[in-house]
């Protein structure tokens, strides 16, 4: 019995493992080259090149604030500035706190025709107004620390048969489902209340679907929309209560 699983051990590492282990470096050598390709390109200024390779790697399904911060960046210097915006927004998600991000972002705005609008719901801003004081992962700090003083205030109260603390659990409890809860939705605010970046330099906002359909108002390059619904390779987005439409999504991108 022992040699057959000594046997099986041995075909299962020189047969699948071993094959397996000397194909790893071979999958991610060309992902670095392409990496170093793209450096290569964006230090001689051409920026178009180390755009296409950043985005190559994107694509395959590299998570990576700072790559999506490079791309913004080749793309910013070409003028493609819907562009820039738009992997700016995404490497904020990523990396929220990066000072050249937050400044590269903040200029590339003052570059947009359209002024800013207020996405959001009034009124959930009136009555959530402390979600955004702190970020999601200050949420969770929050929110475990509430849990951990919760059980230990339950126990004390337990033991000690301490009634008087029974504010102090209640007011814990309270603290940890509204910070966690909050620290949920500002995870999920992504895919609650999707945005989109307009891509071209003057994009009509139009009633329907066809290029036929009424052009209810113009948007520029790099202005941010809430995205309503997405069907048929359109976006119906908004951009002020009062400006609502539709926009093919090659035309616009979700963030």
């Amino acid at each position: 019995m022992k040699k057959m699983v000594s046997r099986f051990l041995a075909i299962f590492i020189f047969g699948v493992l071993f094959p397996l282990a000397l194909t790893l470096p071979a999958r991610a050598e060309p992902r670095t080259q392409t990496f170093l390709d793209a450096v290569k390109h964006y230090e001689a200024r051409k920026y178009a090149e180390a755009a296409e390779g950043f985005t190559k790697l994107a694509n395959e399904g590299v998570r990576n604030g700072k790559l999506y911060y490079d791309i913004a960046n080749a793309h910013l210097k070409q003028g493609r500035l819907g562009l820039a915006i738009l992997w700016y927004e995404r490497a904020l998600r990523l990396i929220p706190d990066d000072p050249d991000l937050k400044f590269n972002l903040n200029y590339a705005r003052t570059l947009v025709k359209d002024e800013p609008a207020a996405l959001g719901s009034p009124l959930l801003q009136v009555l959530f107004f402390w979600k955004d004081l702190l970020r999601v992962s200050e949420w969770q700090g929050v929110g475990i620390m509430a849990c951990v003083l919760f059980w230990c205030f339950c126990a004390a109260a337990y033991y000690f048969k301490k009634s008087a603390l029974k504010p102090f659990i209640y007011g814990l409890l309270c603290l940890a489902l509204l910070s966690s809860g909050t620290a949920i939705y500002l995870r999920y605010a992504s895919v609650l209340h999707p945005r989109a970046v307009i891509l071209g330099k003057a994009v009509p906002i139009r009633s329907g679907f066809s290029s036929d359909t009424t052009a209810l108002f113009v948007l520029h390059e790099g202005t941010l929309v809430a995205v309503e619904k997405q069907t048929g390779g359109f976006l119906k987005i908004r951009y002020a209560k009062d400006k609502i439409g539709w926009v093919s999504n090659t035309l616009a991108e979700t963030i």
